[in-house]
């Protein structure tokens, strides 16, 4: 809801105006009014097209949650922001933060001439920094992280493998981990598609003794070598 403040006093207005008199716009009524005066309305272009008078009341989108005080330079000290939150929601973004956006990775945060807050952003592979305003961004919750020892994060697809060894793409504009978290417990996963079928090629009981005796024979292994493999396999199953 826009609000806006009187700064200058103009005779056509009521004399119980004063300056710091507040009003707020009216979205039914296309007007502003004040909450204890609503009967002495202000049209939407005698407030905000005459700043001499009107000034725009701007609401506070932001808190600082966390800074710590660093050394800049030579007994040169300043505080850092590590965390701030988004007032509309409450959603707090942090140092290290995931976001939805091609820059993933929050790296810090400045404070604007107009008093907003800059985050500063950048991706895994680049050294470019941008920096977007806090209002623009959405958070990605992070889940788990793989077999392969990758973070995995709200909108991250990854390779998931099952009992019997299947393998599976889940894909994230299709199936939604939230609400899927008991199918996808049990289940290994992995980052990506090579990784997964490495793992499957080394878990899974797939060859015959004919087929590994074979193989071993291909590459040199002698009778009395190839037989003790032969007898610890079948032990195995036992």
């Amino acid at each position: 809801m826009k609000k806006y403040k009187l700064i200058k006093w103009y005779p056509s207005l009521s004399n119980i105006m004063p300056i710091g008199f507040e009003v707020c716009k009216n979205e039914k009524l296309c007007n502003y009014s004040n909450l204890q005066h609503k009967f002495n309305a202000l049209s939407l272009d005698e407030v905000e097209n005459n700043p001499e008078f009107w000034e725009e009341i701007k609401e506070k989108e932001w808190e600082i949650t966390s800074q710590v005080l660093e050394v800049r330079a030579a007994f040169l000290y300043g505080y850092t922001i590590k965390s701030v939150k988004r007032l509309s929601d409450n959603e707090i973004f942090s140092v290290g933060d995931k976001v939805d956006n091609v820059y993933n990775t929050i790296i810090g945060f400045e404070i604007t001439d107009d008093n907003n807050i800059r985050v500063k952003l950048k991706r895994n592979d680049s050294e470019v920094v941008v920096g977007l305003l806090l209002n623009s961004l959405k958070i990605r919750k992070y889940l788990f992280k793989t077999e392969d020892d990758v973070e995995i994060f709200d909108g991250d697809n990854f390779y998931l493998i099952g009992k019997e060894f299947t393998l599976k793409y889940w894909d994230f504009k299709t199936h939604n981990y939230i609400g899927n978290e008991i199918y996808l417990k049990d289940k290994v996963k992995f980052s990506n598609e090579k990784s997964a079928q490495y793992y499957i090629d080394l878990n899974k009981p797939q060859y015959s003794l004919k087929e590994i005796e074979e193989a071993m024979y291909a590459v040199g292994f002698n009778t009395s070598s190839t037989s003790s493999v032969k007898r610890r396999i079948l032990n195995l199953k036992k």
